[in-house]
């Protein structure tokens, strides 16, 4: 059997039938582009013990359809080679820490379940940021954890004084939103003793830009 692969950009501006006689064209003048299926490679094991990971997210957002770190969060959760220190939401709404919650729930890591912060948690009142579609089906995955995970906010803490608590030396940074959230870090970070670094590496994950903040043009 052919398998094509078929990559389609936003395509705002063109009619169904344009895009349906670009498909039939490619499909029938690209008789050459066979893939035959095979296993995907193991990833490679390039840590001797799992790397200890604080990471950054803002969960999917109606107003953008940016599903870029949710999906940072899942892979990061399911795989063996990361050792999640702690998460930190931007901004932190009490539904968005639910969906962190049910994440890291539905990756094997509630127990214990990493500490969870929110962008200046203690000096605010609940976000009401509207989650799209997508990010709502993780709830329904498993709704009697998504209950449970909406139950109790007691235990979520400042997101910059989090980070800053679980940052050092061994530590490595992934920050897949704005860059709030570490600027706070660092701000309350102290040195404890000569030598000590905020972090061993930053990693920021981003660049994505949804179609509703591109012009048609």
């Amino acid at each position: 059997r052919n398998v094509y692969i078929l990559h389609l950009p936003f395509l705002p501006n063109l009619g169904s039938t344009r895009i349906h006689t670009t498909m039939a064209s490619l499909l029938t003048t690209s008789t050459t582009t066979i893939v035959k299926p095979t296993k995907p490679p193991k990833p490679p094991n390039l840590f001797k013990e799992p790397l200890r990971v604080c990471i950054d997210v803002e969960i999917t957002d109606t107003s953008s359809r940016d599903i870029d770190d949710t999906l940072l969060l899942m892979l990061v959760a399911s795989d063996p080679r990361f050792d999640i220190a702690c998460v930190t939401v931007t901004p932190g709404s009490r539904e968005q820490i639910q969906v962190v919650r049910c994440i890291l729930h539905l990756a094997g890591k509630s127990t214990p379940l990493p500490p969870i912060g929110a962008t200046d948690w203690g000096n605010k009142k609940p976000e009401k940021v509207k989650l799209c579609t997508h990010a709502r089906d993780l709830l329904k995955l498993n709704k009697e954890y998504a209950i449970q995970a909406s139950a109790d906010f007691s235990d979520i803490q400042d997101a910059g004084e989090l980070l800053a608590k679980h940052c050092g030396k061994n530590t490595t940074v992934i920050t897949g939103s704005t860059l709030e959230n570490l600027a706070s870090a660092l701000s309350c970070w102290e040195l404890k003793q000569e030598g000590d670094i905020f972090c061993k590496r930053w990693i920021g994950q981003g660049g994505f830009v949804s179609d509703t903040h591109v012009p048609n043009n």
